[in-house]
């Protein structure tokens, strides 16, 4: 009976392990969706892994690894995916176009456009095509991406892209007729078309190709001789041919232009004039040329701080500080976060001994950059300048302080904190801090000066001359030392001993325009007034401009400090 019954029971197992194993595939394949679109990378890559080890040939599954690891950055396993999906189902589309991608991003360019080819018919996404084209590019197989481009340019229309991407693959291919052809056809669609001209002369501009360049450029000229871009080309052209005049001639009518704007102006005057002040007749020129080009755009109204910057700082390599601190000033009213700026300021005002509007301008920028040693030295030796002493000592003290590891900056600090007793006639306390600053600093010249010269003011010539003599055996040619020298010999009213040791001053440094104007001052006081006018003229030159120097020009008169 037993027997019997079972013989006519139906075997199910099998059916239901197949249902069993489908609908686990698809549980697995749900949860890993959700926890991607979630961005659990990680957690959905092991789901899809469960997939495949239900369904080994889910190609759906491999697909979904592949770009799970990719975004996982393993781009082994991506690939390795990838070609999987595209093994079980090589008429997909997207595992194509996928691989085609991937082995483009990995730089195999040859490889990649097998799989483009094979995934490109009927393609719409331009950028699809242009992506197949670079594939082609790179792998140098140019007559079909040339091909492809000329298809390309029968629904974009041309343009001077496209054009000399084409040139360039013709020239590589040794086919200049086709080459030169193909520019020709770019101009001849559209004649009046400046920007097509403009794009193939700078082309020609960037491979150096100077002949070609200016063919183009003065073919555009002849359809707007105003055109400032034109210029522009032109004057490099003309650059690099090392013609500084036609140079200028183009720029200064490239910079009347209003389609050339500001900021690419001060960038090309940038370029230029860092070459202005070298030591030979083209830096001569190029600095006639800068002038003009700031004549041209100067504006006080367009606001723009690199402007005033970039002028200031060739105002101030020009020996014109004054007009200089007009420049920085401007700066930092409109930019006052520029550090860079209110350094250059008070260092300015420093020069020209405008201890007033350096003490105001001191305080404000402290205000904006408290943890600044170098700003707290500037307004700390304002501050003294101007009888602020309890100010000058805060401000030194505490700049002191921030300096880390500069045992220049720290003999600074020092060596104006005995400047700042010394204007107090507190002439002990001065000489302790000179002492000190000597120590931390042993190359500062300035503080053996300021030293030598505190102790000709207490009466003190023995001193005096003893500082300046252990300078000058440590160091006999230098000029600082020698014009130390001369200066307690000037204190001492030895003037022709003290025009000695300037002489020799400037034996060593010719252009040093503090020392000639040490000589200037000995010189009329030993009755030489040309010979001194000569001196303070030429400190005047080279960089000196404070207003005492200036009424010494004016008046044809020493002045004492």
């Amino acid at each position: 009976m037993g027997l019997s019954a079972c013989k006519g029971a139906k075997d199910t197992t099998g059916s239901e392990k197949r249902l069993n194993t489908k609908d686990q595939y698809k549980s697995y394949f749900h949860q890993a969706i959700q926890e991607k679109m979630k961005g659990n990378y990680d957690l959905a890559a092991s789901l899809f892994e469960k997939c495949l080890s239900v369904n080994a040939e889910s190609d759906a599954a491999h697909f979904a690894l592949s770009d799970l690891y990719e975004r996982l950055g393993n781009q082994d396993k991506a690939l390795m995916h990838a070609n999987s999906a595209y093994e079980l189902d090589k008429e997909n589309r997207w595992y194509i176009l996928k691989l085609a991608n991937m082995y483009f991003d990995v730089g195999n360019y040859h490889k990649s456009a097998e799989y483009f080819v094979q995934g490109i018919d009927d393609e719409q996404n331009l950028e699809v095509k242009f992506k197949y084209a670079e594939a082609l590019i790179y792998s140098q197989q140019y007559k079909k991406a040339i091909d492809l481009l000329n298809e390309i340019e029968i629904e974009t229309g041309k343009n001077p892209q496209l054009s000399l991407t084409k040139h360039d693959m013709y020239l590589e291919m040794d086919d200049k007729e086709s080459a030169q052809k193909e520019l020709d056809e770019l101009i001849a669609d559209s004649p009046t078309n400046l920007e097509n001209r403009l794009v193939i002369a700078d082309y020609f501009l960037r491979t150096n190709q100077l002949g070609k360049a200016e063919q183009v450029a003065k073919e555009a000229l002849n359809i707007a001789p105003k055109n400032g871009e034109i210029h522009l080309i032109l004057a490099d052209i003309r650059l690099r041919n090392e013609d500084l005049d036609q140079c200028f001639y183009h720029l200064e009518i490239g910079f009347e232009q209003p389609e050339v704007t500001l900021g690419r102006k001060v960038a090309l005057i940038s370029g230029l004039q860092r070459y202005a002040f070298e030591d030979n007749e083209e830096a001569k020129r190029i600095e006639e040329g800068v002038s003009e080009l700031y004549r041209i755009i100067y504006n006080e109204e367009a606001q723009n701080d690199t402007l005033h910057a970039q002028y200031g700082y060739f105002l101030q390599q020009q020996n014109q500080p004054m007009k200089a601190i007009d420049q920085y000033q401007k700066v930092v009213e409109i930019n006052p976060d520029s550090f860079d700026s209110w350094q250059r300021l008070l260092h300015l005002q420093y020069q020209v001994d405008d201890y007033k509007k350096m003490y105001e301008n001191g305080n404000k920028a402290l205000e904006l950059f408290p943890a600044q040693p170098t700003i707290y030295l500037l307004a700390g030796i304002a501050a003294y300048e101007t009888a602020h002493f309890e100010q000058a000592e805060e401000w030194l003290y505490y700049g002191k302080g921030l300096v880390i590891d500069d045992h220049e900056l720290t003999g600074e600090f020092e060596h104006q904190l005995g400047m700042m007793e010394w204007e107090q006639k507190n002439y002990k306390e001065a000489q302790k801090y000179f002492e000190l600053a000597k120590k931390t600093d042993v190359y500062n010249g300035n503080i053996y000066r300021s030293q030598a010269l505190c102790y000709i003011e207490e009466g003190n010539e023995e001193k005096a001359m003893e500082v300046a003599n252990k300078a000058l055996d440590e160091a006999p040619t230098n000029a600082f030392f020698l014009d130390v020298k001369g200066l307690i010999y000037f204190e001492l009213k030895r003037y022709e001993q003290a025009k000695k040791y300037f002489e020799n001053a400037l034996i060593y440094e010719p252009q040093n325009a503090e020392i000639l104007e040490h000589l200037g001052d000995v010189l009329f006081l030993l009755g030489k007034e040309e010979e001194a006018l000569e001196n303070w003229k030429k400190a005047r030159n080279f960089g000196a401009y404070t207003e005492r120097l200036i009424k010494k020009i004016t008046d044809k008169k020493y002045y004492a400090e």
